[in-house]
């Protein structure tokens, strides 16, 4: 495995974490909700799910082979997890 592989595997990895803390602490509280409460939070899984889908195609589509490509694609990687980052945060 390539150290960009290595890369962006583990920055996959803690946002894919990131997101399940807050995804756990979504479910804990929709015990406490109301209908209508609830239904919102169903569909910010599924806009979540959406984004992250978006977010793994865009990152599988990586695959730097030299190191000017590399470069590029990291960059890319941060700027698509960013995006999605924020997106999700702002959902929640």
């Amino acid at each position: 495995m390539s150290l960009a592989q290595v890369v962006l595997k583990t920055g996959l990895d803690m946002l894919i974490l990131s997101f399940s803390g807050r995804g756990g602490l979504l479910s804990e509280l929709c015990h406490y909700l109301s209908k209508e409460d609830k239904k919102k939070i169903e569909e910010i899984y599924r806009k979540i799910d959406k984004i992250q889908d978006n977010y793994l195609r865009k990152v599988d589509n990586l695959e730097g082979s030299d190191l000017e490509k590399i470069r590029s694609e990291l960059k890319q990687f941060f700027d698509i997890t960013n995006t999605s980052r924020n997106t999700v945060k702002k959902s929640l």
